[in-house]
């Protein structure tokens, strides 16, 4: 094992991510990312949760999805 999980549901989780900088675990449909750092925990390369997000897209709950808008741009305001 190279490296460690932190944070996250794998907090503590021990493995070999080799050079890789971002590490995806799909776990009950949802995808938990976690970013490599420049931080060492036990001699382990330290990779930090970043969120979790839904592979299918955004998911209506507080705000709804449709009612989403990007905001204007200057060349759309021309």
């Amino acid at each position: 094992m190279d490296s460690v999980l932190v944070g996250g549901v794998r907090d503590g989780e021990k493995m070999n991510a080799g050079n890789a900088a971002l590490i995806e675990i799909e776990e009950d449909g949802l995808v938990h990312r976690y970013i490599r750092t420049s931080k060492s925990q036990d001699s382990l390369i330290v990779f930090n949760s970043d969120g979790v997000v839904n592979p299918e897209g955004a998911e209506d709950g507080i705000e709804s999805s449709a009612d989403r808008v990007a905001t204007a741009t200057d060349s759309d305001r021309s």
